[in-house]
């Protein structure tokens, strides 16, 4: 959200509700301000109630099922496994960016600032083990 409220870098990913909801001379009661000198109200790196959001999630990170196959009296195949997988399947959060989890610091860093990060990718597996 900081990145958004006190833009730094014009190609990083905008929310869009920061910017519809800024005060401007014809709309003066938005949520927002209105971005156009930020020295004004605490400056681009101010730490405030605009600023700072609550980042709480669940996630459910991965999902993995397999399952052996019974075979009797195959000459030809001695076990057989069928498996799928799910990675980054869902986050539940109120949190207006992409990512709850994500750091533009490094995965390392206590800082959280996310600079609208984009979020995981889901990752969808399915596949068979046969043993000869």
């Amino acid at each position: 959200m900081l990145e958004t409220l006190y833009p730094t870098n014009e190609y990083r990913n905008r929310i869009a509700k920061y910017y519809r909801n800024r005060w401007t001379e014809n709309n003066p009661t938005n949520q927002y301000p209105s971005g156009v000198n930020p020295s004004n109200y605490g400056g681009q790196y101010a730490v405030n109630s605009l600023s700072v959001c609550d980042a709480s999630f669940v996630r459910i990170k991965n999902i993995n099922i397999s399952y052996d196959v019974p075979l009797k009296n195959n000459k030809f195949i001695q076990k057989l496994m069928v498996y799928g997988a799910v990675d980054n399947v869902a986050t539940f959060t109120d949190y207006d960016g992409f990512d709850p989890d994500a750091s533009a610091a490094g995965a390392t860093s206590v800082s959280k600032v996310s600079y609208n990060s984009y979020p995981l990718a889901r990752t969808v597996r399915f596949g068979f083990n046969v043993t000869f």
